[in-house]
């Protein structure tokens, strides 16, 4: 039986940050490695430490010592991303006590904290239409500076996330060859590496092989978490932008990990808004009070959550 397409995708906000999207009229893509997942990102360099490269993808011997070679480049601890992933975070779950928890309380940052900024269960839950967020992201296909954009499902499962690191590398191998068979393409050779007991002299094949290798990874690494975060069934919208692009389209905000970017959005891309179950008469008069917001409270669907009256912060 083919498996209910998901109309609705659902991102949970705190209450400060939901007033913030409702005056600039934006969704916020972070930089993912500012997400509370550690390993975010970077994920799949556990993953290469732990595997036998060998088992996820058939090589001959040359290219398999090449494959070693390759993946070492991930385990430096010099390493550097070439490519930067700004993500949007939604789920496929409309109600979840456990995403209330995690993602809408406002917590004070430290004990001095006004009372108004006591946690409570008064964030809401944008329910966007899922059609309009993929097209929405497709708005930068193409355009210089991003690698790659797109919306997907995050992975959870490690056998899963093995065998597309396989299938990186196999493709991998497959260019090589192509590049390095066709007499039409130089083959200048550039400088020799030593892999174990070999010496390969690396030429173009190489080098372009590597260089989409690197571009494959980079860009399918947002979408591989830890099984840990598997309850929260996670899809990501994903804007892939090369690092070496810097921003010279003024888009990005912040500053290293803190970078971020706001793209502007409709009411007509948010299907309902629930509430908090501690969101009461005054957040929504604090809403309505917004007239010069760009995204108008008003306007919106909005419903209770199934938690009010069920469930209190204390």
């Amino acid at each position: 039986m083919e498996k209910e397409k998901i109309e609705t995708w659902y991102h949970y906000t705190d209450f400060e940050k939901f007033k913030c999207i409702l005056a600039n009229g934006t969704l916020r893509f972070k930089c993912s490695t500012q997400s509370n997942d550690i390993l975010d990102t970077r994920y799949f360099v556990d993953l290469l430490n732990e595997s036998n490269l060998s088992d996820l993808c058939e090589a001959p011997e040359d290219l398999a010592a090449l494959n070693e070679f390759c993946a070492s480049y991930f385990k430096f601890e010099s390493y550097h991303p070439k490519i930067a992933a700004y993500v949007a975070c939604f789920t496929e779950i409309k109600d979840s006590r456990l995403l209330w928890d995690a993602y809408t309380m406002n917590r004070p940052k430290n004990e001095n904290a006004e009372e108004k900024c006591a946690p409570k269960y008064n964030g809401v839950i944008i329910g966007f239409n899922a059609e309009k967020i993929r097209n929405f992201v497709q708005q930068f296909n193409g355009k210089a500076g991003f690698a790659r954009v797109y919306v997907q499902p995050i992975i959870y499962e490690k056998a899963q996330h093995l065998k597309l690191l396989g299938n990186c590398f196999s493709e991998f191998g497959l260019i090589y060859e192509v590049i390095k068979n066709d007499p039409n393409q130089a083959q200048n050779p550039i400088l020799p590496i030593q892999t174990g007991s070999k010496v390969i002299n690396l030429k173009k094949c190489f080098v372009e092989a590597m260089i989409y290798l690197i571009y494959k990874i980079e860009t399918l690494a947002p979408t591989m978490k830890h099984e840990f975060w598997q309850e929260e069934k996670e899809v990501r919208a994903v804007l892939c932008r090369y690092s070496f692009w810097g921003n010279k389209d003024k888009i990005e905000k912040g500053e290293g990990n803190n970078r971020y970017i706001d793209l502007p959005i409709t009411e007509d891309m948010i299907e309902t808004i629930v509430l908090g179950p501690e969101f009461g008469e005054a957040e929504e008069k604090e809403l309505n009070a917004m007239t010069n917001a760009e995204i108008q409270f008003a306007n919106l669907n909005h419903e209770k959550s199934k938690g009010t009256g069920v469930i209190r912060y204390q």
